[in-house]
């Protein structure tokens, strides 16, 4: 057994310290694409153990952020059948109150969501709904955040537009 460098266990404090501030966002992240609590409990527990015994694997190149949300994916596509997305789903929304909104325009706001391309809804979705800055969106797509600040508010126009029309 060699003994640690100094090196390595700094690495491994940056690690740590990046996987604990990653946890919340990842948590948002999943979040924004099954919009059920019990079920992102679920997904979080495997991504942690899956990235406890996977760490050996993380790539130095990209973030603990993004690996932690590349293995979500990879953990919410292994488990599809087991939720429904809301691009899947054309009753999710009805679960979903919108309470600033009136009822009459309600219908339409979900129409209106419903149109929007599936780049768009997810961005739509990680920020309002999972509460993800867009520096922490920036970084999944790999694209500069004012292209998903220009994105996220295209398409906020385009919600709105839906549901003034009429």
């Amino acid at each position: 057994m060699k003994p640690f460098l100094t090196d390595e266990i700094q690495y491994e404090e940056t690690i740590d310290s990046a996987y604990e501030k990653s946890l919340k966002y990842v948590r948002g992240f999943v979040f924004s694409y099954c919009m059920d609590t019990s079920f992102t409990d679920k997904i979080m527990v495997n991504v942690v153990t899956r990235a406890t015994k996977e760490v050996e694997k993380f790539d130095k190149r990209t973030s603990v952020f993004v690996w932690l949300c590349n293995i979500a994916k990879e953990e919410l596509i292994k488990t599809r059948e087991e939720f429904v997305s809301p691009e899947d789903n054309e009753f999710f929304f009805y679960n979903i109150s919108f309470p600033s909104v009136p009822k009459e325009k309600e219908k339409q706001l979900i129409a209106s969501i419903k149109q929007i391309e599936k780049t768009q809804k997810e961005i739509f979705f990680m920020h309002t709904l999972g509460n993800l800055p867009f520096s922490i969106i920036a970084e999944i797509y790999g694209r500069p955040e004012t292209w998903v600040k220009n994105l996220y508010l295209n398409t906020k126009a385009k919600i709105i537009g839906g549901v003034n029309v009429g």
